[in-house]
């Protein structure tokens, strides 16, 4: 099959089931559920194009596996965390806003988280395009798993924060927590610049970069953090201004009254 058939396939597949999963959440009343679809359908569309490459097997191998490592993680951890607390503030935002044609607003929502699937999935694709071994290949590697794990650990503060303290104003300032108001999308970002990184010696680097650029366009001016400091100011107002005086917005960086903020 040539490769464009390919994508647009994989494409059409991952949208397909975005839809159908729109239609069944006009029944269950949650769509918070559309980000765990993402998750799980960008790594499997990732995976499965990867292995659709002509690079040597053991690189495609090991791209899909990092996908999947990546999907399972975010996708489980979103699912945990949407089990617990049973909704999402940016859902209830949405609920808000377009509550009178709130159907058909999802509906479009979900066509356009499963176009994002598959256009964050090309990134991984690009990224076992190459050679076996490569040099870039293996520090791209070593960029995503280091995001992962650190990914993993600023979640893993968080919960335990949450965990220990029952005012749901409280504000956690430890750990990873100190050094970014949003650790865990700056390490996201990074294992996106794992993708890019590793796609560098071979033919497809610009996709891998260009999915790097969105994805870092995505997290600081659209869906990720405008949205949870508005709704941190909302709930913990004066607390979170200090935060966001003293405290990086998104790089880690030492924790310095009056610094300027840093990106």
């Amino acid at each position: 099959m040539p490769p464009l058939t390919i994508i647009l396939l994989a494409s059409a597949t991952v949208v397909m089931v975005m839809l159908i999963l729109w239609a069944l959440q006009c029944r269950w009343g949650n769509a918070a559920w559309v980000d765990i679809a993402w998750a799980y359908g960008t790594s499997a569309s990732g995976a499965f194009l990867a292995m659709q490459t002509t690079a040597p097997l053991p690189r495609r191998l090991l791209v899909a596996a990092l996908a999947c490592a990546w999907g399972l993680r975010l996708g489980t951890y979103l699912a945990i965390r949407l089990r617990r607390h049973g909704g999402d503030s940016r859902y209830e935002s949405m609920e808000r806003t377009y509550s009178n044609r709130l159907q058909r607003f999802y509906f479009g929502f979900f066509l356009l988280q499963g176009l994002a699937a598959a256009i964050y999935a090309m990134p991984m694709m690009a990224a076992a395009v190459g050679p076996w071994p490569s040099f870039m290949l293996f520090v791209g590697v070593g960029f995503v798993l280091f995001g992962i794990v650190m990914v993993t650990i600023s979640d893993f503060q968080l919960a335990r924060f949450k965990k220990t303290n029952t005012d749901p104003a409280a504000l956690c300032r430890s750990g990873l927590w100190s050094w970014s108001r949003h650790p865990n999308y700056f390490f996201e970002w990074l294992t996106w610049c794992g993708w890019a990184i590793m796609a560098f010696d071979g033919d497809a680097w610009w996709i891998a970069l260009g999915g790097a650029a969105l994805m870092l366009y995505f997290l600081l001016k659209v869906s990720g953090i405008p949205h949870v400091e508005r709704e941190a100011i909302r709930k913990r107002g004066d607390a979170y201004r200090e935060y966001q005086r003293t405290t990086s917005m998104f790089i880690p960086l030492p924790p310095r009254t009056g610094r300027k903020q840093h990106r």
